[in-house]
């Protein structure tokens, strides 16, 4: 798979932005995929490899979108669909 190309300064700012405003969720995630993995995999490496795919992900973002702003909302709802997914197709809005 081929990497993104880094983002011009410009466009770093909201790369940074997206990366500190997602980095809890991977934080969530490592902490939820250790009760499903074999004990000999470390918590940092689990921690590494999503914050290594944050950023790839954050950067395709940017290239593709060009700004938070642009997108934002699309990004979020999508989100919202994986989580409400893997509730089961329950939602956490009434």
């Amino acid at each position: 798979m081929t990497q993104p190309a880094a983002p011009q300064p410009a466009a770093q700012s909201t790369v940074d932005e997206l990366i500190t405003a997602h980095l809890p969720v991977v934080g969530h995630l490592v902490r939820e995929m250790l009760a499903r993995v074999p004990a000999h995999v470390r918590r940092e490496d689990l921690f590494s490899a999503g914050s290594e795919a944050l950023v790839t992900a954050a950067r395709a973002f940017v290239e593709r979108h060009h700004s938070w702003d642009a997108a934002g909302d699309r990004l979020c709802a999508a989100y919202e669909a994986l989580l409400s997914e893997r509730r089961g197709g329950r939602t956490s809005r009434t």
